[in-house]
């Protein structure tokens, strides 16, 4: 029978020559063209199972240490932001929610490390393949556009002189708007989703893109508005926020020939630099994935494609950096909020363990020596 019959028409922009199609798009396989398979595409674990054993494990190492870590780190975090000082503010109200959406993020990675394991049963790749995906990448986003309010939220308060408590309201109302279009946008990394067959016969999770060329556009179109946009918002934010800053510094100093603005911009910069570190955080760790997989890696990857397919792992991995340090990012360099964890339980408890265990080493060390000294031998 002739490919060019009704029932055996190529698919997928394949070519018809004789009883067979040519697939022009090399990921494109089959009678007809029509099952697709690229590597840069497939889901978190399905591209780990590709790989060999023990990058498995590196993997499930990897993925334990960044959930530990960023479990502890949110639970502190929450526990300084829902102190009184902190959480009647805007930019607590939305600190809350961060880490509150973070924590969940975190337990999630730790089913990919189910999934890795448990991958032979249906419900672990369905699991896989048409939930995760989309609650991980929604997470991800939702804490990357809170850390943007946070920033603009700063904006106006620098800027417009917006009040330092602001609008708890308002920034519920954006938080629930952030939330919302977020889950909208990501229904194309559903819609998208579909178990096939790789040449070997193994199962996995990729992109169905001959399901719907329109949905897959969608998925590009959002995945760089997320990423993009926050980018430049935060890039933007703060050096407006710097510069009013050192604008304002000049004017009541007094303008002199000596008083140049980049200086006191650059003085400024030294002195709030808790305000660098976030934006800074989320362009390092967002703007490689944007870079690698839309730009620098082939569109198209079969096999022997293990080094691409690593840093494409690696770099989806980096997403959830800034989710994992809430702490380090926002408590740590900020004078007030660090003030506000010396009053925690946490940090009590803290230091006396602390103390208790430098006590201890003191007298395991002069304990010998105060033997000796009253003439005792040990035996």
């Amino acid at each position: 029978m002739s490919c060019l019959s009704v029932n055996e028409t190529c698919l997928n922009g394949g070519s018809c020559i004789g009883n067979s199609c040519i697939c022009l798009n090399e990921c494109f396989f089959g009678n007809r063209c029509e099952h697709y398979f690229n590597l840069l595409e497939l889901s978190m674990t399905s591209a780990i199972l590709q790989d060999t054993f023990y990058a498995k494990i590196v993997y499930v190492i990897v993925f334990a240490a960044l959930a530990t870590i960023g479990l502890v780190n949110n639970i502190i975090a929450l526990t300084v932001f829902m102190r009184e000082p902190i959480r009647i503010t805007a930019c607590g109200t939305y600190l809350i929610v961060y880490c509150s959406f973070n924590i969940v993020l975190m337990l999630l990675i730790y089913t990919d490390i189910i999934s890795l394991f448990e991958y032979n049963k249906v419900i672990y790749r369905q699991w896989d393949c048409f939930y995760v995906p989309y609650v991980c990448l929604t997470f991800d986003y939702i804490y990357i556009w809170m850390s943007v309010a946070i920033i603009i939220e700063k904006l106006l308060v620098q800027c417009l002189n917006f009040p330092m408590l602001g609008s708890r309201l308002r920034a519920v109302i954006i938080s629930f708007l952030i939330i919302i279009v977020i889950a909208v946008s990501n229904i194309p990394e559903i819609k998208l989703r579909t178990l096939s067959q790789t040449f070997t016969k193994q199962t996995v999770c990729s992109y169905n893109v001959s399901y719907s060329h329109a949905w897959y556009r969608a998925h590009i179109v959002v995945s760089y508005c997320h990423i993009i946009i926050p980018c430049v918002a935060h890039v933007i934010a703060m050096i407006s926020i710097l510069t009013t800053i050192a604008r304002r510094k000049i004017y009541i100093r007094g303008y002199t020939r000596s008083l140049k603005l980049y200086r006191v911009w650059l003085e400024q910069l030294y002195i709030n630099r808790d305000l660098l570190i976030s934006p800074l955080a989320i362009i390092i760790f967002i703007l490689p994935h944007a870079v690698i997989h839309f730009i620098l890696l082939p569109q198209c990857m079969k096999d022997n494609g293990m080094v691409q397919e690593r840093l494409h792992i690696s770099f989806v991995l980096l997403l959830s950096v800034p989710a994992a340090l809430p702490f380090v990012i926002y408590v740590y360099p900020n004078r007030i909020y660090f003030e506000e964890f010396k009053k925690t339980n946490i940090y009590r408890k803290l230091c006396c363990y602390l103390r208790h265990r430098k006590e201890y080493s003191h007298k395991l060390i002069v304990q010998p020596w105060t033997i000796a000294g009253n003439g005792s031998t040990e035996t």
